[in-house]
């Protein structure tokens, strides 16, 4: 009796997130409907730091999913998070955590799914494309990346360097990261003349000539190199104005920036609607290193992005083609080349306005109802009997 009772369970997945982000919420949405749709119930476990604790301002807590403590743990010149879920955990038919050697908890489970007992997913790059990272961290993480049961893979490079590994393709879902691109583009294109001069006026922008960095203020995105490439820009463009938006550690470098050069306007974090009132009142994406999905958020506005092909980025960075959707500058990491190419741009309006339908025409192939759609399709491989655990290939 108990045998077919626990037959006739839906099955369930959970996945574990240190923290949900804004632009995460979307996608949890759809995913968990979808998952719904197919029989399949879905748990969400994170452990969002109070409000006054959130450096990055972009924590949000989904009435439906599972908080749960996280203790930080140092070793060494390194940081390990362990989080108290593992009762939760134990509940799924399919566990998804993100590919990194700081959880403590993937270590459990990569045994567990060695002993047979889970079906591990991971969730990730593929590597650490960040500049700096821990030799100990990338060796774990190699070791551990073909002992799961299924890899969801943020793009197809991705999926190539986990395929690399030896891990099967065919277990590899490329989930085409993204995020709500249609939700900001409506947003964006609702703001008539009257609202884009409004939004000016209170900025004190002028009407051409604004360049916007929105994102995280942390070390991956070089703010330095960026006030350093606008005061080239100045140079070149006297009546150019950057706005700054986001929240992070190097917010005290932005904020002392913006003291020192009126034209340098720094405004907080800004999410949905104050997000999209800058993407409206700017010409260009200034986003050197680091440029991840904020390229998507370049697309939604009809905003071209311009980064650096000498600097660090996730693979996201793949979804711009240079002089279609965006420019890909080789700078040599040098700040006033940057700028070069930056003024170069808005001084040429026919090639902004080119760049921008561009980015309206790429909005469409990057979408999160896509992204879900592909994540879910790869839960219900992973959960299906003909995807049971079996040992990665040997090299």
């Amino acid at each position: 009796m108990r045998h077919r009772e626990r037959k006739a369970a839906r099955p369930r997945v959970v996945i574990v997130q240190a923290v949900v982000l804004q632009y995460r919420v979307p996608f949890y949405r759809l995913l968990r409907r979808r998952l719904d749709e197919a029989g399949i119930d879905l748990d969400l476990v994170h452990s969002n730091p109070p409000a006054d604790q959130d450096v990055w301002g972009d924590a949000v807590d989904l009435p439906w999913a599972h908080h749960v403590p996280m203790r930080r743990l140092p070793l060494g010149g390194r940081e390990l998070l362990w989080q108290r879920c593992r009762e939760l955990v134990r509940r799924g038919d399919l566990v998804i955590v993100e590919q990194a050697s700081r959880h403590v908890i993937n270590y459990r489970l990569s045994l567990e799914q060695l002993l047979g007992r889970r079906r591990l997913a991971y969730w990730g790059h593929g590597r650490n494309h960040a500049e700096q990272t821990s030799k100990v961290g990338e060796w774990v993480k190699a070791r551990l990346t073909p002992q799961c049961h299924w890899w969801f893979a943020y793009t197809s490079e991705s999926a190539d360097l986990v395929a690399a590994t030896g891990f099967p393709r065919e277990r590899i879902t490329d989930v085409r990261n993204a995020v709500d691109t249609q939700a900001l583009a409506g947003l964006v294109d609702g703001l008539d003349v009257a609202d884009r001069r409004r939004i000016r006026a209170e900025l004190d922008l002028p009407e051409q000539h604004v360049g916007l960095f929105v994102g995280g203020l942390s070390h991956d995105k070089q703010l330095p190199d960026v006030i350093a490439a606008a005061d080239a820009v100045r140079e070149r463009v006297p009546d150019f104005h950057l706005v700054i938006a986001g929240a992070g550690p190097l917010e005290p470098v932005v904020r002392e920036a913006a003291q020192r050069r009126p034209w340098l306007h720094y405004v907080g974090a800004r999410f949905g609607a104050g997000k999209a009132e800058l993407l409206a009142v700017a010409d260009v994406l200034l986003i050197p290193a680091w440029a991840g999905l904020v390229v998507l958020d370049a697309f939604a506005g009809a905003v071209p992005p311009v980064a650096s092909s000498d600097r660090p980025h996730p693979p996201e960075i793949a979804y711009v083609t240079d002089d279609v959707d965006g420019v890909l500058v080789a700078d040599g990491g040098d700040p006033r080349v940057y700028g070069a190419a930056v003024a170069e741009l808005l001084l040429d309006p026919r090639r902004r306005t080119r760049l921008a339908e561009g980015c309206r025409r790429s909005r469409a192939s990057y979408t999160v109802e896509e992204m879900a759609r592909r994540f879910a399709d790869g839960i219900v491989q992973a959960l299906s009997d003909e995807a049971r655990p079996r040992p990665p290939r040997r090299r």
